[in-house]
């Protein structure tokens, strides 16, 4: 029987997974597919928002640097 505590939900699609036993950083997705896809959705994003000139690349830089 599997802990609740070793599951959670895909922030992609939402499905509940089994946490892999990793040391890494915190597993957030329930497969590659998810994870890529999720990427990439967030690459379109940025470009759309790019292309509407809601936002432009320098802010983009700056907003990112500052949050690492």
């Amino acid at each position: 029987m599997d802990n609740i505590d070793n599951k959670k939900n895909c922030e992609y699609c939402s499905r509940t997974f089994v946490i892999k036993s990793n040391k890494g950083s915190e597993q957030k997705f329930c497969c590659n597919k998810c994870k890529n896809d999720f990427h990439a959705l967030g690459r379109k994003y940025m470009n759309f928002l790019i292309e509407q000139n809601k936002i432009d690349i320098n802010t983009i830089k700056k907003q990112v640097l500052n949050h690492i």
